[in-house]
């Protein structure tokens, strides 16, 4: 187990706190993910124009993420637009 190894090496209070960063970690990665399957669904929809469906995920970016994290998003974007 991870947790039992964190805390043999590291002691209770490293090993809660890499818990803590863990699950922080999880659930960034289930936003991202969550929000990239409905970006694609938005790209995917033929009937919006190019210009209807950047206002669409303009504006699902806007509800779903801060400033700060729209930054780090656009890797995600980008790592997700290169592997189509």
């Amino acid at each position: 187990d991870i947790k039992a190894l964190r805390t043999e090496m590291l002691g209770v209070e490293a090993a809660e706190r890499f818990d803590v960063l863990d699950q922080e970690r999880a659930t960034w990665q289930g936003r991202i993910d969550s929000y990239l399957q409905r970006r694609q669904a938005i790209l995917a929809n033929e009937g919006l124009d190019v210009v209807a469906q950047q206002q669409q995920i303009h504006t699902l970016r806007q509800n779903e993420f801060d400033a700060r994290e729209q930054i780090r998003l656009n890797v995600y974007e980008r790592k997700a637009d290169a592997v189509k």
